[in-house]
């Protein structure tokens, strides 16, 4: 799914700017893919996926959760116009039936981070090489401190930093063997992940447990939108978490609704957050943004279609 923002009179940020958002979804209990323009004066959804760039925009947030029930990809080749859409892609998970899993892009690398497959929970954190040609490469990095699934993770600078999520007691990591997993319930746990040095490391931790929630970036500073906490309850809380550790985690405005397997985007000054499930477990197809600046929050246009545990990427790329 393509939503594309053109000088949209709400906001001020845009004038000069056309932005796109590259919407991966990975439904519960099945999978669709459609492309939508919102334009200024509303939106129109087409029948064929247009021209652009795939690989450009995954850096900002690689998420694939709840939902991918095989070690098949399909990728969207926005380089070139063509009918065929989705196309299966020679890229493979390094677990089978993983979801609950994180993906990021660092250089010319996919790292999947973490997840679950049945009743095994792995720490490991695996890269998968994308620029040479198929089959692609996979190894095993580094694990994290616990295994750990439904969790969140952003790349800033050249680091990757994971928050929260559900951990476990059992250690599994890049090599099998390891017994079956106990659910410790969520976590307030904050890790990053430094590929130079293959190394993770605990940084403080987050003012209470979360899962299920989604990150964006913005500037030194990390925020954590909605989610559950360790009562399994729905939240609509947000948290901007310093990477430097010069201030505590600060928490801003509650969102308008509470959500939980929501996905998010950073937009210069802005968040957009889309989608998710109610406390019902009921997915939403509604979207809100956060003016960083102002600390408020502001109604979004709605997606034509209720989706949870979804993946966006932003593609700085003009769509005719």
């Amino acid at each position: 799914m393509v939503l594309t923002f053109a000088r949209a009179k709400p906001f001020h940020y845009f004038e000069d700017y056309m932005w796109s958002v590259l919407l991966h979804f990975f439904a519960k209990s099945f999978r669709r893919r459609i492309r939508i323009n919102v334009e200024e004066h509303g939106r129109e959804e087409h029948g064929r996926e247009e021209h652009g760039r795939e690989e450009h925009g995954r850096e900002e947030h690689g998420r694939e959760e709840h939902g991918l029930e095989e070690l098949d990809l399909e990728k969207l080749d926005l380089a070139q116009q063509n009918d065929q859409g989705w196309i299966a892609s020679p890229l493979k998970l390094p677990f089978q039936e993983l979801h609950g899993h994180v993906c990021v892009v660092h250089h010319d690398s996919l790292l999947v981070i973490g997840g679950r497959s049945g009743e095994e929970v792995y720490a490991a954190i695996h890269e998968i090489q994308l620029k040479e040609a198929p089959p692609y490469t996979s190894r095993g990095r580094s694990n994290t401190i616990r295994p750990i699934c439904y969790h969140g993770a952003v790349k800033l600078a050249s680091k990757v930093y994971i928050f929260g999520g559900i951990e476990t007691s059992a250690t599994r990591g890049i090599f099998p063997g390891a017994p079956r997993a106990i659910f410790l319930g969520a976590t307030r746990t904050v890790q990053v992940f430094d590929p130079e040095n293959n190394t993770c490391t605990e940084l403080r931790r987050l003012p209470k447990a979360l899962s299920h929630m989604a990150c964006a970036a913005w500037r030194e500073y990390v925020f954590v939108l909605g989610g559950k906490d360790g009562e399994g309850n729905v939240l609509d809380t947000v948290t901007m978490y310093d990477v430097n550790n010069q201030h505590d985690p600060k928490q801003c405005k509650n969102m308008k609704e509470k959500r939980c397997g929501c996905t998010a985007v950073t937009m210069r000054d802005i968040i957009v957050v889309m989608g998710g499930e109610d406390k019902n477990g009921d997915p939403l197809n509604t979207a809100e943004h956060f003016i960083i600046l102002e600390d408020i929050w502001r109604d979004f246009p709605a997606m034509t279609e209720a989706r949870a545990f979804a993946t966006a990427v932003r593609c700085n790329i003009s769509l005719p």
